[in-house]
């Protein structure tokens, strides 16, 4: 499976303006492994933030555990998450999620 996308609005309130930065440790990880996301931010507040996978060519059946959650950042610093990809042991071409990052689900 490949292609990890994040994506997160900012709030803007004055002062140094909010920065972030999201790593996906590899762009290809095996059936079987887990994925790893970090997201580095400075200038914003304090809140809890949530991920989300969204299936482009991928299913539930795909992951193994959650395929949503949050982590919280305070002030600067950085959070970051895991998830695993099913070993379904069938053979398949590669398979394409997106992982979205915002301040809150709706």
């Amino acid at each position: 499976m490949s292609i990890i996308q994040g994506l997160i609005g900012s709030v803007a309130g004055g002062g140094a303006p909010p920065t972030f930065d999201v790593y996906a440790f590899d762009s290809y990880v095996n059936e079987g492994s887990y994925g790893y996301v970090n997201y580095e931010y400075s200038n914003q507040p304090g809140r809890t933030l949530y991920w989300t996978i969204s299936h482009a060519t991928t299913n539930n059946d795909d992951f193994t555990g959650s395929t949503s959650g949050s982590f919280y950042m305070n002030g600067s610093g950085s959070g970051n998450f895991y998830y695993q990809l099913t070993a379904d042991l069938t053979t398949e071409g590669d398979q394409y999620f997106y992982i979205y990052i915002c301040q809150n689900f709706s």
